[in-house]
């Protein structure tokens, strides 16, 4: 097969490698800006942990908060534990698809989370720091980049949203403080990619709904605007290659 002919058949992958990853380029550039300007904002609106950016008090909209927290628990595997007995219930003959749910899940989650985050080492915007990281990060960055927060033995300050990394030793080096790719947007985007290909008609709603997941992860401060596209990128591109090999597609019965 010549190189333009390979060209011609991958040109829509090629394209969309592109998009995602001049998104993901320029989400780098103004994840600080969105974090403390988005973020700050609608975490004070709705009183959502306004320690994070230095303030100890914030307004009250509890129905917008209850949307943002039903869309954070829409990333949850628990929650698609419960679409697939749906699944199973409603529609037996389905039982293929939902192991073909659940392999997308696993392989984007393992890959994202297993390899990718910790490769990279990138901390969450409000990730604890001892008294020590935190005048590292005030010497380098100024007074404005921690903010006066006990978060356990040892861990007296906090991140103001500068994305730093672990190789700076900025930070700590638990697992549980690392931020790319985003955990709740890789199992989102694979978990709707995948049933986008078995149920075809809801596939746009299903694309919306990971969105929605992905946007609530930023709007309330847990991730940056970088971590959500690169975990959004990394599990759909990890279902869409499962459930485009012959062999998965045979086996589950989907639709050519």
């Amino acid at each position: 097969m010549s190189l333009r002919s390979l060209l011609h058949r991958r040109w829509p992958i090629l394209a969309w490698a592109g998009i995602w990853a001049a998104a993901l380029a320029a989400a780098f550039s103004c994840d600080r800006w969105i974090y403390q300007h988005v973020s700050r904002w609608i975490c004070v609106r709705i009183g959502f942990k306004p320690w994070r950016f230095g303030l100890s008090h914030g307004d009250r909209a509890p129905d917008f908060e209850e949307i943002l927290l039903l869309l954070k628990r829409m990333g949850h595997a628990y929650f698609f534990l419960l679409v697939s007995i749906t699944i199973l219930v409603l529609a037996p003959g389905r039982r293929r698809q939902v192991w073909v749910l659940w392999l997308c899940i696993g392989a984007a989650v393992v890959l994202g989370q297993g390899v990718v985050r910790p490769l990279i080492g990138k901390l969450r915007p409000d990730a604890p720091l001892s008294v020590e990281q935190a005048a590292r990060v005030r010497s380098r960055l100024g007074p404005i980049a921690v903010v006066k927060h006990w978060a356990g033995p040892g861990l007296e300050y906090a991140n103001t949203g500068y994305p730093l990394t672990r190789r700076g030793e900025d930070g700590l080096r638990e697992a549980h403080a690392l931020t790319l790719p985003s955990g709740h947007a890789i199992l989102a985007f694979a978990a709707f990619a995948a049933l986008a290909a078995c149920f075809r008609r809801g596939r746009w709603w299903f694309f919306l709904l990971a969105c929605g997941v992905a946007a609530s992860r930023v709007a309330m401060g847990d991730h940056f605007l970088s971590d959500v596209i690169a975990g959004g990128g990394l599990g759909y591109a990890c279902a869409a290659w499962i459930t485009s090999t012959g062999r998965v597609r045979r086996f589950a019965g989907l639709e050519a």
